[in-house]
């Protein structure tokens, strides 16, 4: 009986092979990466803010809302911590916000029993990105609701 030999140069080739693939395969993975950057948010512009609010189950009135700049308050009182609650219930925190000033749209919403019933929208007066969100009754204290609710 004689020992298996083995073929030194064909081991070698097909390390050569697998190592020319594994180059092949994660230049073209970078093309690819780099060929398709990440997508920056695109801000919340009109369309963008009645259609967030929709796909929450809420028709609004679209020709009557109101608009205003507020700043967000540096230290904050119990009222303040527990909205931003409510906000953190849907992933938002306006902690970040503290001093800033930001934007709230207030719609009246078309679609609900109450018919004093509104929607909010916070966004940042920068670059218009969505920061916060609720529904609120404007005939009942208290009644601030994530918009998700």
């Amino acid at each position: 009986m004689y020992p298996k030999t083995v073929n030194l140069k064909k081991v070698c080739r097909i390390a050569l092979a697998a190592v020319i693939m594994g180059a092949v395969i994660l230049a073209v993975f970078t093309v690819i990466k780099l060929s398709h950057p990440k997508e920056e948010p695109k801000p919340f512009d009109e369309y963008a803010r009645i259609s967030y609010i929709n796909l929450k189950g809420y028709d609004v009135d679209t020709e009557n809302y109101t608009v205003q700049k507020v700043t967000v308050p540096e230290d904050w009182n119990q009222v303040y911590r527990e909205y931003n609650e409510v906000q953190k219930h849907q992933g938002f925190d306006l902690s970040d916000y503290k001093g800033q000033e930001v934007t709230v749209y207030t719609y009246n919403i078309l679609n609900h029993s109450d018919k004093h019933m509104k929607a909010v929208l916070i966004l940042t007066n920068e670059d218009s990105f969505l920061i916060g969100a609720n529904i609120y009754s404007a005939a009942v204290r208290d009644s601030v609701k994530a918009i998700s609710e």
